[in-house]
This record gives structure tokens, sequence and C-alpha cells, in this order.
């Protein structure tokens, strides 16, 4: 089970990622027009290429919880401001913010494996973790697919919601209390 809970700290951030493929360029276009679509969209990986090596830096320092917890209120107004973004100001606003809670969550996927897992099982729960993230990046994208409307931010907040509701137990427990369940569990 805490396998389970700790793999959803890593779906929880696919939802997010995948609006750069969906709406977020139909929304530059629509709102700036179709010459600020690339350069836009490139802040989903400029942003972690500036950012996300202090930011890891951060998290070792400062702590992973205090980070996420972070992370996911950026996530949250991101997605507010995109959901209301009818103005450029709150676009950007929005693309800014989102970018920034994927810099923050790219580096600090690969250290939460790290945290929750052991020598003998780092390999198995690296596979499962992404295995885990990309089934959320699949069916964000697939949902996306469908939903092609401002509707979309609030289906990602409730979702982030529910994740947060989700994890918020391990990550009072601490990640040395999980990593000693999970070896339990997987071994």
């Amino acid at each position: 089970m805490s396998l389970l809970y700790s793999s959803l700290t890593l779906l929880c951030h696919s939802p997010t990622r995948t609006k750069r493929i969906g709406i977020i360029p139909l929304e530059i276009k629509n709102t700036l027009g179709v010459s600020y679509v690339g350069s836009l969209s490139s802040l989903f990986y400029i942003m972690p290429v500036l950012l996300s090596y202090g930011l890891g830096k951060l998290s070792d320092a400062r702590g992973r919880k205090t980070l996420l917890l972070v992370a996911f209120l950026i996530s949250f107004l991101g997605l507010v401001a995109l959901y209301f973004s009818h103005n450029i100001l709150l676009l950007i606003v929005g693309l800014i913010l989102v970018a920034l809670y994927y810099s923050i969550v790219c580096p600090m996927t690969l250290a939460l494996v790290g945290d929750v897992s052991t020598k003998k099982n780092l390999e198995y729960l690296t596979s499962f973790f992404w295995m885990v993230q990309n089934v959320g990046v699949v069916s964000a994208l697939l949902l996306s697919a469908f939903i092609q409307t401002k509707i979309i931010y609030l289906i990602s907040i409730a979702a982030l919601s529910l994740c947060l509701l989700i994890v918020f137990p391990l990550l009072k427990a601490g990640f040395q209390q999980v990593k000693q369940r999970i070896a339990l569990e997987v071994g």
C-alpha cells in the first residue's frame, strides 16, 4: 500500500505535464497568436534546464516535503490562472507557474525513488514509479484529446487535490517510515 501511495506522488504531476501537449498551445495561439506558441511552449523545457539543478539542491537542503507542498501550491495557482486566462497576463503567469512546478517536480521525482527505496528494491521501484508516471501521462494525454476546453484545468485541479489528500499522510509519516513499509511489502 505504501508503494501505491508513493507512486501517486509521481502520478500527480502527470496531468499538469501533459497540458503542454494538449490545450496550452491552443490557448497561446488563441490569445497571442501562432507566432508565440513555440516560444511560450518552450518554457516547459527552458525552465527545467535553467532551474532543475538549483531546485534539486534546494530540495536536498530544505527537504522534499516542503518543496513538494510548495510545488503543489504553485501548480494549483498556475492551473487557476490558466483557467481564468482570458487575457495575456494570466496566460503568461499561468504558464510560468506550471513550468516552475514542472521544474521543481522533475528532479524531485528521481530523488523520491531514492528516498523510499533500499538497495534491494531500487531497480524494482524505479521501473514501477516510471510505469505509474507514464500511465499518468498517457491517461492525461488521452483525456486532453477528448476535452479541448478549459474544463481540463478544473479536472487537473481536482486530480491534484485528490493526489494531495492521498499523499499527505505519507508526507506526514516521513520518508524513512515509508521506506521501511515498502521494504516490508516489496522486499
